[in-house]
Order: C-alpha cells, then sequence, then structure tokens
C-alpha cells in the first residue's frame, strides 16, 4: 500500500540481514531517465505509472534480483506488490534460487497514510510519487493479499512505533 511507510521497513530488513536493497521508486526513476527524488508526477496507471511501465520495473526488479541471488547473497524487495501475479513472480524467483520467501504487507489505518501522503506532497523531493488524489485509485487495484500462508506473509503495523516494528522484524528474522 502507498504511504504505508514499506520503505523504512524494507531499510530496516536490509539492514538486519545485510542484504542489497530494491526500490521500485528507484528503478523507476532510473528506466525513466529522472534522479531519484525527481517528481515523475502523472494520472493512476498513465506516462511512467502506466501497465506496460510498471511492468518494466518489476522485470528490471526481477533481473537484478536474479543476479544478486545468484551471487549468494539475500536481497530486499521494495515494491508494492499490488497484484498476486507481482507476488508469484517474486515466490517463484526465490523459490528457483532455494531461498526463503517472506512478503512484509505494512499496513496502516487509512487516515494516517492520508495524513503521511499530505506530509510526504508538503516536502516536495521524494523517491516515491504516490499522493493523496491516488489513494482511492491505487486501493481499487490492490488485491489483497490471500495466497500466501502464514510462514510467508507477515502483516506489519507501521501505525506502531517504529523500535516496536524493528524488533518484531528482528524476531522474525532470527527465527
Amino acid at each position: 500500500m502507498i504511504a504505508s511507510v514499506k520503505s523504512n521497513a524494507a531499510a530496516t530488513v536490509a539492514e538486519l540481514l545485510a542484504a542489497p536493497l530494491l526500490s521500485s521508486d528507484r528503478t523507476r526513476k532510473l528506466l525513466e531517465g529522472h534522479r531519484p527524488t525527481e517528481s515523475m508526477r502523472s494520472e493512476a496507471w498513465a506516462g511512467a505509472y502506466s501497465p506496460s511501465s510498471t511492468e518494466a520495473v518489476y522485470e528490471e526488479l526481477w533481473r537484478r534480483a536474479d543476479i544478486v541471488l545468484s551471487s549468494g547473497r539475500p536481497i530486499v524487495l521494495d515494491a508494492s506488490f499490488r497484484t498476486a501475479a507481482m507476488r508469484d513472480a517474486a515466490q517463484r524467483l526465490a523459490h528457483r534460487h532455494g531461498v526463503p520467501f517472506l512478503l512484509i504487507e505494512c499496513r496502516a489505518p487509512r487516515e494516517l497514510i492520508r495524513e503521511r501522503l499530505a506530509k510526504r506532497e508538503s516536502a516536495g523531493a521524494h523517491e516515491s510519487d504516490a499522493r493523496t488524489s491516488l489513494l482511492d485509485e491505487f486501493e481499487k487495484h490492490f488485491e489483497p493479499i490471500d495466497e500466501l500462508p502464514p510462514s510467508r506473509h507477515l502483516r506489519l503495523d507501521t501505525s506502531r512505533p517504529v523500535q516496536e516494528n524493528r524488533k518484531r522484524l528482528e524476531a522474525i528474522l532470527e527465527s
């Protein structure tokens, strides 16, 4: 989900695993020839966010992740994975390399997400182009995560304190 603080959670996991972090936001900007914090705002599902552009972003994520996994290192992917097909592709990649797969679904109350988006918009430059005006459209196209067993799907409440979530992630990654 947008503005769920998934990038912060992904950075924490990458730090805990000493793993490279690949971001869909950063990858999208690089593929489009933009700096990571340069705005590429467009309407939902248009321009750099069209279905074909999004497919290219995820294909590049898979390509880069494949290289990292082939080297024997873990990888953390920071992306919304809004469809079951996207999540399945990530899971298949992990399976092909014989490594564990865990999807961390960052969740927060809708009003908090709106507050985060408004704060991000007023702050200016940011890797993500998500904004309040896109929230309804994104939610409408987000496919519920019901295809993964609990052992591969962690729901993280990002309205909780950062340190509390960090401890939870540490405990899960150690087990």
